[in-house]
This record gives structure tokens, sequence and C-alpha cells, in this order.
């Protein structure tokens, strides 16, 4: 699956299908919506299990510590952008960073009907 979607983006899927926005798409279609400042304690993700494909499994010392400097590195003017559903699409850094330091709200901009992906994969073509 890793080699279908290798430039920085969102996934969802359905039963049948992988949906891939890239991240770049989802900023683009972001700059015009209205921003809204998200309580982070509406976001369940700290309820979630970590997962990152950058990390080693079992994640080492110094993957922790990179992935803490892309944390510390987000950009907090930048809203994070979410989904109709209210997922996260792009912005869990900043999501973070905020919570490192305490911020209760995040900037953020939520479609209304999520725009058309940039490359839908039938599942059992993305499992081979």
């Amino acid at each position: 699956m890793t080699e279908e979607f290798t430039e920085h983006g969102f996934i969802d899927s359905d039963e049948e299908n992988l949906y891939y926005w890239k991240a770049v798409t989802l900023w683009k279609l972001a700059e015009s919506m209205p921003i809204e400042h998200i309580p982070l304690e509406s976001f369940d993700w700290t309820n979630e299990n970590f997962q990152c494909e950058a990390l080693s499994s079992p994640p080492l010392w110094r993957d922790i510590g990179d992935h803490a400097k892309r944390i510390f590195a987000a950009d907090l003017q930048y809203p994070i952008v979410m989904s109709a559903e209210g997922h996260v699409m792009d912005g869990m850094h900043r999501i973070l960073k905020c919570y490192a330091f305490g911020l209760p709200t995040v900037k953020a901009v939520r479609f209304t009907t999520n725009p058309p992906p940039d490359r839908i994969v039938p599942i059992n073509k993305a499992q081979k």
C-alpha cells in the first residue's frame, strides 16, 4: 500500500476502496475557507493508537525524538484541515503542538462536503 501513496496526504476507506487526498490539494482548497477555533478536548485522538509508517516498530528513541522535532516545527499560523465527518485530514502535528504547549484550541477549516479524492484504489488491489 505504501507505494500507492508516497506523497504526504490523508487516506480514508470504506469496504471497497481507499481514498487518498494529497496534502497540497487540501491546502489549496482550504485557502478560502473560514477558520474556526476547535477545542482540543473535542478530538478523541488521545484514545487512538499512534501509527506512523516513518517509525520503526517498536519505535527507537531516536525516532521519537525526530518525530518530536516535527511536532515542535509545526506552524500554528496554518489551520488544520478537517473532513466533513470531522476527521483530521491534515494537521496532527499542529494539534500535538497545541497540546504540548497547553493551548486550548487549534485553528481549523472544515469541509462541509469532502472534495473528490486525488486517487481511489480498490481495497483488493491495495492489499497486494
